[in-house]
């Protein structure tokens, strides 16, 4: 009798665990919504090369440091995955911040979100892997919501509204980045591998910096450093460590569903900052939306180091 109630005691616990830590996953992914709006704002600020530097390079700080012992696991063969991930998280990055100077939050969300649908494409094309039904219906829907978002004027004229397809492509580096991950970080540990690698983004960013934009950093900008401090610092340094520890107690179906509601949070924070919503925006993130959802349900036999990429990629890119 009394171990039966010891049994029913530790269900019960383990259950209002994984409760909590979908409920603490929900918040964090509100954060990366939000973070496109604080992103938007620093941008009017600086330049998307100075801002990249500052936030991937305390971002890089902050795990190097978390990393504590793990960096006696670090190899020299790590090398070249660093520098390729390096590149391509420069790429994604710079692509996506050039663009959000231009474009909305809100949009810049729903465009950033599309990755999802292209990690399928690049799946078949790099792997030989045939993408399902659900994800070959959720790159068709995606395909139809990124027409209505960013493309504009009319049939004999049509083309991507400025910024947007900066951002729109931004997802293509993303999408291989998760690919090149699952198949570089499987028996790495996470955390010094990430502050290599966000580090080498870092400095690639500043070297660029130096090469486009003014040096000057405008230290009295407000809009400036929460954008640097929320995803330099809670999204890219502290957050990585947490959901590692959150995404233990969560089903991986439940967080990638969960991780999908990010474009609606950064859809919410734009309105909320008075970001017009027009019902092209509205359909068309819709529709991507619904693209991600069937795009992660068709991802149900994807390695448990693909799923462990993906997340990573997430807290990375916004």
């Amino acid at each position: 009798m009394i171990a039966e109630v010891v049994v029913a005691r530790r269900l019960w616990w383990h259950g209002r665990e994984k409760r909590l830590a979908e409920i603490a996953f929900i918040l964090i992914v509100g954060v990366w919504g939000v973070s496109f709006v604080f992103t938007k704002n620093a941008l009017t600020e600086i330049g998307p090369f100075a801002y990249n530097s500052l936030r991937m390079g305390i971002g890089a700080v902050c795990l190097a440091v978390m990393a504590g012992r793990q960096w006696r696991q670090v190899k020299w063969w790590w090398g070249v995955p660093v520098v390729l991930l390096g590149a391509i998280l420069l790429g994604g990055y710079s692509l996506q911040s050039f663009g959000q100077q231009f474009t909305t939050a809100s949009k810049a969300g729903f465009l950033t979100g599309i990755n999802v649908v292209y990690v399928p494409l690049f799946a078949a094309v790099l792997l030989r892997r045939w993408p399902s039904r659900f994800q070959i219906l959720g790159v068709v829907l995606a395909f139809v919501g990124l027409s209505l978002i960013a493309v504009e004027g009319d049939w004999r004229q049509l083309q991507f509204g400025r910024g947007d397809g900066y951002v729109a492509a931004s997802g293509l580096f993303w999408a291989l980045y998760v690919i090149v991950l699952s198949h570089s970080a499987q028996r790495m540990p996470i955390l010094p591998f990430a502050a290599l690698h966000v580090g080498t983004a870092a400095l690639g960013s500043s070297l660029l910096w130096l090469w486009q934009e003014p040096q000057a950093i405008a230290w009295n900008a407000p809009n400036l450093w929460v954008g640097v401090l929320v995803t330099g610092v809670i999204i890219l340094g502290v957050g990585t460590s947490v959901q590692a520890q959150l995404l233990r107690l969560v089903d991986p179906t439940r967080a990638a569903l969960i991780a999908t509601l990010e474009p609606l949070f950064a859809a919410g924070a734009g309105w909320l900052v008075g970001e017009v919503l027009t019902t092209a925006v509205l359909i068309g993130g819709t529709l991507i939306l619904f693209g991600m959802v069937a795009s992660e349900l068709g991802q149900g036999s994807r390695g448990a180091g693909e799923k462990e990429s993906k997340r990573v990629s997430d807290r990375l890119r916004d």
